[in-house]
């Protein structure tokens, strides 16, 4: 069966000296592929176009028997992402989506991969497109995508000293026990404004930013259980505006 689609690079594993294997997540799921020969110099498709979340046109050639891999026939950029790539700090952005969508779809979600490529797709461009960059987008990133996965955090913030309750997914008005699970004081305002406004505030710190990227990467590993697990939020925490 011969495919032809639109697909977002996931994730690369090297299969030998010249091929990879390749895990693209396209509007009707998340399928891994052969690509042959992609690292050799007699390549027509250079490796490169398998870069984290490259946005890719695909011909595949599918397989049906049992845990044969399909193989892919083409691929080709559909759009480039000079910026994210050639920018040190859209780079490390680019590399935590990767990341969180690679542990994010190790679960079955049935029949929300269109809307999964769609926001995918369209926070990638957001990154590209973007003039000035957003230090607070990686954060915007997470809060918009547990909404999409059915997981959101209730946006109830009270006006004077919001606390937020990872466990219970709201801001809360007693005193809770187990502290980690706690988003407080100025990190809690700025969780508040994002939910409320969907953009990324201005005005707060890069240590009250990574300290809320922490707690929100804590978010989906409640969630997960034991299934979620991300390390480049910690590079982000370096690279990102003051």
């Amino acid at each position: 069966m011969e495919l032809a689609t639109e697909a977002i690079v996931i994730h690369t594993v090297k299969y030998s000296d010249n091929s990879l294997i390749v895990k693209l997540l396209s509007p009707g799921g998340v399928q891994s592929y052969m690509a042959r020969g992609v690292q050799s110099k007699a390549s027509k498709t250079p490796a490169s176009v398998f870069s984290p979340l490259a946005l890719l046109h695909i011909e595949a050639s599918l397989k049906k028997q049992g845990n044969a891999i399909s193989i892919l026939r083409s691929a080709a950029f559909a759009e480039p992402l000079y910026r994210s790539y050639a920018r040190p700090a859209r780079q490390a952005i680019l590399m935590f989506y990767a990341e969180v969508s690679y542990e994010v779809l190790k679960h079955d979600h049935h029949q929300e991969y269109a809307e999964i490529y769609d926001f995918l797709k369209e926070s990638i461009l957001e990154l590209e497109h973007s003039e000035e960059l957003p230090p607070a987008l990686p954060l915007l990133f997470l809060v918009r995508l547990a909404r999409l996965l059915g997981f959101g955090m209730l946006s109830d913030m009270p006006y004077e000293e919001p606390c937020f309750h990872l466990g219970e997914a709201r801001f809360i008005h007693y005193a809770a026990a187990m502290p980690e699970m706690l988003v407080q004081g100025r990190c809690a305002r700025l969780l508040g404004q994002m939910l409320n406004e969907d953009r990324c505030p201005e005005g707060y710190t890069r240590e009250e930013r990574n300290e809320l990227l922490r707690k929100l990467v804590l978010y989906f590993q409640v969630h997960f259980h034991a299934g979620f697990r991300v390390q480049s939020h910690e590079i982000l925490s370096v690279v990102l505006g003051a």
